[in-house]
């Protein structure tokens, strides 16, 4: 007898696959990064809206912020990676200009203070603006292992009139910085901002000065060599300062106005057709010829005197006089000029 069998054999692929599933971590730096304040800030001003406080950035920077990990597909292939920054702080409704680019000033918690930011994590820094999510950082990678950093820095300003005393800072986070798509957000960290203290000297002195001094007629036998003087002429200024929370020094500097960069210690005279020639005018402060210079010069900067904390008048008296700077004399008129600018430390 013959017995068939049937029977059929049945072919199965069997094929491995990975999904693509791309992993970022934020586990290098926790929750966030913190921009490190001073300790304290001295600010002298504070009777103009949006003022810097900051003399300059205030800045963090961390290189491996993120850490974003490829599957084999992905390495192979590519994957598109996306990071954003959201500011999170409250907007202050109010805006600064600075070199050029407007910043929204954001909310501190301590009234009259706010804070500007930018943020990147490649390139060129980025302004924070009130509720638009930034793009910071757009890449196709392959590598296993990626980093993201996050760099951020701030200046505080003055958003309103600051009274005289120390004012305290507290820390607050500023910006969320992630990798999108923002409906999947990973490895979200925080850039926050640490306390700081600011001691706001509001100095503010009202200037008095004559508006013009008048010396009198002299020869020029009066001054018979170079470097020789005559007309002495006695004067006085005086500035009535505000008080603040420590003593200050006030300086006075004064400007050639016929010479903004003269920087010796004689004017140089209006020009007209019967001006004197071989002569110039000084003003001396305590024996000493002052020097001229612009005024945002160190050189040339006089003591003017001491504010205490209640505030109090500062007086100066100077002396203007001729003197001879040729060797020769042409009778004429002389006029010149001196514009005076005050400083406090």
């Amino acid at each position: 007898m013959l017995l068939k069998y049937l029977f059929t054999i049945s072919f199965t692929s069997l094929w491995s696959s990975q999904s693509l599933a791309l992993y970022c971590d934020n586990v290098n730096v926790g929750l966030g990064i913190t921009v490190p304040l001073p300790t304290s800030i001295n600010y002298t001003g504070g009777r103009e809206n949006s003022q810097l406080i900051s003399s300059g950035w205030h800045s963090i920077s961390n290189s491996q912020s993120i850490t974003c990990t490829l599957t084999a597909v992905e390495q192979r292939d590519g994957a598109d990676i996306k990071v954003y920054v959201d500011p999170v702080a409250s907007f202050s409704g109010k805006r600064v200009l600075l070199n050029g680019t407007t910043y929204d000033v954001f909310n501190t918690g301590t009234p009259g203070i706010g804070m500007i930011g930018e943020v990147r994590v490649t390139g060129d820094y980025l302004p924070l603006i009130n509720a638009r999510t930034l793009l910071v950082r757009s890449v196709r990678i392959n590598s296993s292992v990626y980093n993201f950093g996050m760099h951020m820095r701030v200046q505080l300003v003055a958003l309103a009139p600051l009274s005289p005393g120390r004012l305290t800072v507290p820390g607050l986070p500023l910006a969320t910085q992630w990798v999108g798509p923002a409906s999947a957000k990973q490895a979200a960290i925080t850039g926050a901002v640490s306390s700081t203290s600011i001691n706001v000297k509001n100095t503010s002195c009202e200037l008095t000065v004559p508006g013009s001094i008048h010396l009198p007629r002299v020869d020029s036998s009066q001054m018979p060599a170079l470097s020789d003087t005559a007309g002495d002429t006695v004067f006085s200024i005086s500035a009535n300062c505000g008080g603040t929370y420590e003593n200050y020094q006030v300086s006075y500097i004064m400007t050639d106005i016929n010479s903004p960069d003269n920087t010796t210690s004689n004017l140089k005279l209006t020009q007209t057709n019967d001006t004197a020639t071989g002569i110039s005018v000084q003003i001396i402060d305590n024996n000493n010829a002052v020097i001229f210079g612009p005024s945002d010069s160190t050189t040339g900067r006089q003591t003017f005197g001491t504010i205490s904390l209640s505030g109090n008048t500062l007086a100066k008296i100077l002396t203007a006089r001729y003197i001879r700077t040729g060797t020769t004399i042409t009778p004429g008129t002389v006029n010149a000029g001196s514009t005076i600018t005050l400083s406090y430390q």
